[in-house]
């Protein structure tokens, strides 16, 4: 009897205890609700890092896609567990399309006699990409890597970008182009060592206010860098740049650059660092150039509320022709800070030597400074707007006479993203240059609708 009693209590505890461990039995924790407009199954994209409407003309769809994503392939694993980032597919395949409506009525940047018309563009393109982990493929298709000192991101990747982009005018179709545009973008990153590598190519019709017209410009920047980790706090940089500028009809030219840096992390927020550049400049049929630069920068980045990059220093450059010797100080600063969750404040600015076009005996400084604001209004809905001025003072070299341009725009926008894959907008951007050369002087109104896909 008593042995019965015990079998049986023994089989009802052995019972009870399988029905509580079966998943079925548990109470399972209920969903996090996903937020309106966005896969419960994804993180939602960055509500305001995105470019300005007026920027995307004539750029890669791909590039210039805020708040799109590629579409993971089927037969790829989603996601992994644990502390481990997201592996969801290695490889995309991301065919894109922008199509663009702009009413210009000054397509020749010209003071008198303007010439108004209607511009239709279509930019199919396709990316191919592989990518160790999701997180950095999206950040890298949103473009919104920041401008760190060294990429603290993880994992390597390979890029190939391809735009076609076709140009029609209604009224002067003799301006009507097929550009294009082709990125090449490769980094390997080792325990200590990161490797880069990058080829961008650009062949565009355009409005050039150096040349004073529109012109087709072919251009090609290639850059090769290495990061070495050579303590907790300590790095060197080793960077090499090259770039081809060739404007139709005026002069080619191709600079060489080496710029190295030694960084050193003062906080976990802060990192400082010091360098030093060198280079050459070569212009078609006219004096080549050297020059060296003395650089320090600076990095602060606070999760994603602020972030501070710095950049400058004192440029010296020489030349046996008209130009002479001279030093000019050049920087370049980039600010970001989040007013609250769907705000956005940005500031740049810049002083920079550039060769021109039009006087191929002269160099120009650019000494630049923009806002931004943008706000999200509601779901997918967001408004921009930019206003900058831009001082531009050209060497006094030539014999000619002595040329200073100031320039300056606002612009303001509205961008919808209607899914995941795709977008809609409109913009209306004002352009005014005040040029001490009577024909480089202009005053410019555009309207621009786009539609932008990506799949």
């Amino acid at each position: 009897m008593l042995r019965s009693d015990i079998t049986k209590l023994t089989a009802g505890l052995w019972l009870a205890w399988a029905a509580a461990s079966s998943p079925s039995m548990r109470a399972q924790p209920p969903d996090p609700p996903a937020k309106a407009g966005t896969p419960a199954a994804e993180p939602s994209a960055a509500p305001f890092e995105m470019p300005s409407l007026g920027d995307e003309l004539l750029e890669s769809g791909t590039l210039e896609q805020p708040g799109l994503e590629a579409v993971e392939s089927a037969s790829e694993p989603v996601a992994a567990t644990g502390d481990e980032k997201p592996r969801a597919g290695r490889w995309k395949v991301s065919p894109h399309l922008r199509l663009e409506a702009m009413y210009d009525d000054n397509i020749f940047i010209q003071p008198t006699g303007k010439v108004a018309d209607f511009v239709f563009t279509a930019a199919p393109g396709l990316t191919v990409g592989y990518w160790d982990y999701e997180e950095e493929m999206e950040r890298y298709l949103d473009r919104e890597r920041s401008a760190t000192l060294i990429d603290r991101g993880a994992g390597s990747f390979l890029v190939l970008d391809y735009t076609a982009i076709l140009l029609g005018f209604v009224e002067t179709s003799s301006q009507d182009a097929f550009d294009q545009d082709a990125l090449l973008d490769v980094r390997w990153r080792l325990e200590k060592l990161t490797l880069g590598a990058s080829s961008h190519f650009e062949s565009k019709s355009e409005a050039d206010i150096d040349v004073g017209g529109r012109v087709r410009r072919t251009a090609v920047a290639t850059e090769v860098t290495a990061d070495y980790q050579l303590s907790e706090r300590t790095s060197v940089a080793v960077n090499f740049y090259n770039v081809i500028q060739d404007r139709e009809t005026f002069v080619r030219t191709l600079e060489w650059r080496n710029e190295d840096y030694l960084d050193y992390q003062l906080t976990p927020l802060l990192r400082a660092g010091l360098g030093g550049a060198v280079g050459r400049l070569e212009v078609e049929d006219h004096a080549d150039q050297v020059f060296e630069r003395i650089l320090g920068r600076v990095n602060f980045e606070s999760t994603a509320k602020l972030s501070f990059d710095a950049r400058g220093g004192v440029e010296f450059r020489q030349s046996d022709g008209p130009l002479g010797d001279r030093a000019d100080p050049v920087f370049n600063v980039t600010a970001r800070y989040s007013l609250a969750e769907a705000t956005l404040v940005a500031l740049d600015g810049h002083r920079r030597v550039e060769p021109s076009s039009s006087r191929p005996d002269e160099d120009y400084v650019a000494t630049g400074v923009s806002l931004r604001f943008e706000r999200t209004l509601r779901t997918g809905l967001r408004f921009s707007v930019e206003g900058g001025y831009e001082h531009t003072d050209y060497t006094e070299s030539s014999g000619l006479a002595p040329r200073r341009d100031d320039f300056f725009f606002v612009r303001a926008g509205l961008l919808y993203n209607f899914a995941r894959w795709g977008n809609a907008g409109i913009s209306y951007e004002y352009r005014e240059n005040d040029s001490s050369r009577g024909g480089s002087s202009f005053e410019n109104n555009r309207v621009t609708f786009q539609v932008s896909l990506i799949y």
